[in-house]
């Protein structure tokens, strides 16, 4: 599924021939989307552009997160047409890419005919297998979220289960209403895999490459203390950027807030300072991008759910978060196989 992030422009295309293969240029053609709450962000005539093909060009500003749907009707000399655009489109955040061990477009690896299952929930079972996944480690003592070995992957073990649990969600989803309620139904094999893996986590078959976990080292999430304004921060605390935390010291808590908000109060202008509980108050100015503060800490600012329309941020906005200095994680032992 394509993403665009919310306050982004869209450019939706069609062509429309007659059966010869002849562009239709003079066609009547209206576009009606929809966002995943169910509003009309836009209902237009589209104009024609070259050879019979129609354009529109849309700021998703204001649109709910989530999956868009398309319906265009053509109106031409053969009579009214109407058809369903392109619907893999999902609008999301520009801070809340949300990381998984996996992406689903590597199921395919794990069950060949998972393509046939596949829809605009299908992301979001891969998102709550990953959470899922967390949760069953950090019953077993491991701290979450597992971060990336050298060579830029998560270990193996994390991404079969990460996967298996995802396929097992989707194809679930999708026969719920098609199996004999009598038998035990046929997708629940990807739930054996899935419970296979866990079990070598449990009986300590296998043990983590990298013995260092962002959830015990490194950068935690922020949480806003003070405002209420639609704007906000984003530390690096899922890894998504830098290089890992860098103190060893002890633990801190970092504060950033907002002193000035520039012209209109948007995500580039305004001013903000920042602590982290020895380094004095420190100054800054918002931006969409990273800003590195210290020791591979860094922070982002993102609209929210501003519409455009009114300040994103307001002087007094506080965020604050905690660091925790590098330790080591201990993994499993007497290992009897490895991933």
């Amino acid at each position: 599924m394509k993403k665009v992030i919310l306050g982004d422009t869209i450019v939706f295309t069609t062509t429309l021939h007659e059966v010869d293969d002849t562009a239709i240029t003079s066609g009547a053609v209206n576009l009606d989307v929809t966002d995943s709450s169910g509003s009309l962000v836009l209902s237009e005539n589209i104009v024609h552009t070259t050879d019979g093909t129609y354009t529109e060009t849309k700021s998703t500003v204001g649109w709910a997160l989530g999956p868009i749907r398309q319906n265009w009707t053509a109106k031409t000399t053969g009579g009214t047409q109407s058809f369903i655009g392109d619907n893999e489109v999902k609008i999301v955040n520009a801070g809340t890419p949300f990381q998984t061990y996996v992406f689903e477009s590597e199921l395919e690896s794990y069950f060949s005919d998972i393509r046939d299952y596949l829809d605009n929930q299908s992301e979001d079972q891969v998102i709550a297998a990953y959470k899922y996944t967390n949760r069953l480690l950090d019953g077993l003592g491991y701290h979450t979220p597992v971060k990336k070995n050298d060579d830029g992957f998560y270990d193996q073990s994390v991404r079969d289960y990460n996967a298996w649990d995802a396929i097992y969600r989707i194809v679930k989803n999708n026969q719920i209403n098609q199996v004999d309620r009598s038998e035990e139904p046929w997708y629940f094999g990807f739930k054996d895999e899935r419970d296979m893996v866990y079990n070598d986590w449990k009986t300590k078959k296998v043990t983590f490459k990298n013995k260092t976990s962002p959830g015990e080292a490194g950068v935690g999430p922020s949480s806003r203390t003070q405002g209420s304004s639609v704007g906000t921060m984003l530390t690096n605390h899922d890894e998504i950027y830098g290089n890992g935390f860098s103190g060893a010291d002890f633990r801190r808590t970092w504060s950033v807030e907002i002193t000035g908000t520039g012209t209109s109060g948007g995500v580039r202008e305004c001013s903000f300072k920042w602590d982290n509980d020895g380094m004095g108050t420190l100054t800054g100015t918002t931006s969409d991008g990273w800003t590195h503060l210290d020791s591979e800490c860094y922070v982002r600012f993102n609209m929210g759910t501003s519409t455009g329309t009114e300040n994103i941020f307001v002087v007094g906005d506080k965020w604050t978060w905690e660091t925790n200095p590098v330790r080591n994680q201990t993994g499993g032992r007497n290992i009897a196989k490895g991933y």
